[in-house]
């Protein structure tokens, strides 16, 4: 998916984090990767994963780079990640449990971070911007 694409679903989308900082509701929770893992599992269960949807660089990264973060990953996981290859301008991925895996898992180590998006009704979309320290800063629809 475009990120054109993932605005049309209404989701909160941001250049950069000051955008977010200054037009959103926010906070900042610090997860280590089995309770970030168990949060974002529980919103999608809650607001459904087809409204679940994720970014993150890894196709956009060298060989060499790719496997330095290959290397703290299950072999289902490289799996995966082989099998996802993106089209060209594509760069947002819909949300499944093995992808929050990976995702949460790079966070935590502070390897590659990602941005995680829940579009839907109003009220209920979010955006999760992964950060250090094992941190998300959710940026919230304020409807």
């Amino acid at each position: 998916m475009t990120v054109e694409q993932l605005k049309e679903k209404g989701a909160i989308y941001l250049e950069n984090v000051e955008d977010g900082l200054g037009n959103y509701e926010n906070r900042t929770v610090t997860l280590d990767q089995e309770t970030a893992m168990a949060e974002i599992t529980r919103l999608c269960d809650t607001l459904g994963w087809e409204n679940a949807f994720a970014d993150f660089y890894y196709y956009t990264f060298s060989e060499d780079i790719q496997q330095k973060l290959r290397e703290c990953l299950e072999e289902e996981e490289k799996e995966y990640l082989d099998r996802k290859q993106p089209k060209e301008g594509e760069l947002i991925f819909p949300l499944d449990r093995t992808l929050l895996s990976i995702l949460t898992k790079w966070n935590s180590r502070e390897m590659l971070f990602s941005t995680v998006y829940f579009t839907g009704a109003p009220g209920a979309r979010a955006t999760w911007w992964s950060n250090y320290n094992q941190q998300y800063i959710l940026f919230l629809d304020a409807e």
